[in-house]
This record gives C-alpha cells, structure tokens and sequence, in this order.
C-alpha cells in the first residue's frame, strides 16, 4: 500500500512567489521570512537566521489565521516592540532563545483571543512589564524557563484567564501558586 501526502506551498529556499497572505513585506528577503501552508490547511511563519536585529520584523495586516509564528536559527533579538503583532492572528508563537531581553508593555498588545500558546524560553529577560500579558485572555500555556527575571508582579497573569500551564524552570525563587488565578493551573519549576 503507498500512502501518498501532498504537502501545499513551497519548502523554505524554493523559488516561489510569496503567497498574498504572508504578512511579511516584499522588502524582506524570502531566504529570512517566509509563510509555508502544510497539508492544505495550516498556516505557518517563519523567520530564520536573521542575525542581530534590534526587533520583530515588521508585519503587514492580513486576514488570515497562522497557526504558528516562529522567529528561529542564528538570530538574537533586542527586544520585543509595542505592537509588534498588529494585523495578524496566530496561535502559538515561538520566540525563544533569541536573547531578547526586553518586552515593551505593549508587545502583544494587537493579539487577542487566536493566540493559545507563548513560548519565550531561553532568553535573557530581566523583568516583565505590568500588564505586558493583558490581551492575552485566551494564552492556555506559558513558557518562561531559562530566563534571568528575578520578581514577578502579582497580578501579571491576573487577565488569563484560560492559563493552564506556566514553565518556570530555572527561574526565581519565592514565587506562590497565587500568580495562577484559573481553575486547575499548574506551575512547573523549582520554587
């Protein structure tokens, strides 16, 4: 029996032109930034290898629905900017081991209720700013390990509502189960 799984788009380094909803401008190189459809279906972004960039690549508004954005390979970010997602709907974003060590209060600001999973591992944030999380009233999961935050303020999850899960692993000391405001939340790391 041969099975036989069509994949729709181009692999990334194929010579293609860039699809109409890819949120990325034509100024940025599609060997960096580049959207993939997998399977018919599911949207995905991607930025790959683009060096030490001070912030998220600019987006355009588009009406489609990612199911990912993920920023990866040798890249190191300065920062997180005031409403770097504006104009796109995505589902998880995957932003770690970038080096970011800052996140304006506004970053997520234009994400709403699409956005299911953060993962910002890996980094070398120092602090979080009050109510950086507050559009996020939809985020089920949470990754903060390897991080060098030293406090978090009590009410920095107070708005979601839906979290689920929150990985703190290397992470700080003295930090309680009151941060987790949901029914049946869980902290993993070392407290």
């Amino acid at each position: 029996m041969i099975v036989l799984v069509m994949v729709y788009g181009f692999p990334h380094g194929a010579s293609a032109a860039r699809h109409p909803w890819c949120p990325f401008p034509e100024w940025i190189a599609e060997d960096l930034c580049y959207c993939q459809l997998k399977f018919g279906i599911y949207r995905y972004m991607y930025c790959d290898n683009l060096g030490n960039v001070t912030q998220i690549p600019t987006l355009t508004a588009t009406e489609a629905t990612f199911r990912e954005f993920h920023i990866r390979g040798k890249t190191t970010l300065g920062k997180i900017q005031n409403n770097a997602f504006c104009g796109v709907k995505v589902g998880i974003l995957r932003l770690q081991g970038l080096g970011i060590q800052q996140i304006e209060p506004n970053a997520f600001s234009c994400l709403g209720s699409d956005l299911k999973e953060i993962h910002l591992d890996d980094n070398r944030l120092t602090e979080l700013p009050i109510g950086v999380f507050n559009s996020l009233t939809s985020i089920s999961y949470m990754g903060l390990q390897n991080n060098d935050i030293s406090e978090l303020h009590p009410h920095t999850f107070s708005n979601m509502r839906h979290l689920r899960y929150i990985v703190l692993f290397h992470y700080i000391a003295g930090i309680t189960l009151s941060i987790l405001t949901g029914p049946k939340s869980y902290l993993f790391g070392f407290l």
